[in-house]
C-alpha cells in the first residue's frame, strides 16, 4: 500500500527511470504530510563533496524517488522522497568517506516508521548505492539509484 510522503534529505543508489514514468519534480509540491504541515529536512554541509548528490535519483528496481537540491538559503541541502507521492523524512545526514559521499535519510511517516537508507555516491557510475532498511518487515535490502537526466 502506498502512503504519502514529504521532502527531507537524502542519498540513494543508481535506477532507471523513463522520464515520462517518473513523478514530477519538488518545485510546486507542498510537501506536506497527512496532518497538513510541511515537512523538510535539510542537510547542513559546506562539504564540496555534498553537493554532487544534487539532483533526483531514481531508484532501479521500483518506483522512488529521491530528490537532493540546494536549500532556500544556499547553504545546505534537502531532500525529498516520493513513492511517487511525498514520504515525510525524518532525519538526513551527510558524511565524507573513502568510498565517497555517504547519504543516511530516515523516513517516519505511514509504513515507514523508522526506515533508513544509508547510500554511499559511485562516482564512476554516477550512482548511489547502498542499503535500505525497511522498518516494518524487518529487512534490509541491497539497493541503487541513478541520477535522472
Amino acid at each position: 500500500m502506498r502512503e504519502r510522503r514529504t521532502i527531507g534529505t537524502v542519498v540513494v543508489i543508481a535506477a532507471v527511470c523513463v522520464a515520462a514514468f517518473c513523478p514530477p519534480a519538488l518545485a510546486g509540491d507542498t510537501g506536506k504530510t497527512g496532518q497538513g504541515e510541511p515537512s523538510r529536512q535539510t542537510l547542513k554541509s559546506t562539504s564540496q563533496e555534498a553537493k554532487v548528490l544534487a539532483g533526483r535519483w531514481v531508484r532501479t528496481d521500483a518506483f522512488y524517488v529521491i530528490e537532493v537540491r540546494p536549500s532556500e538559503e544556499g547553504d545546505a541541502l534537502e531532500v525529498g522522497y516520493f513513492n511517487p507521492r511525498p514520504i515525510n523524512v525524518e532525519r538526513a545526514e551527510f558524511a565524507d568517506s573513502v568510498a565517497g559521499p555517504v547519504l543516511t535519510v530516515v523516513l517516519q511517516d505511514v509504513n515507514y516508521p523508522g526506515s533508513t537508507y544509508i547510500l554511499t555516491y559511485d562516482r564512476a557510475r554516477d550512482a548511489l548505492i547502498g542499503s535500505y532498511f525497511q522498518a516494518v518487515q524487518g529487512t534490509t535490502f541491497d539497493v541503487a539509484f541513478i541520477r535522472q537526466k
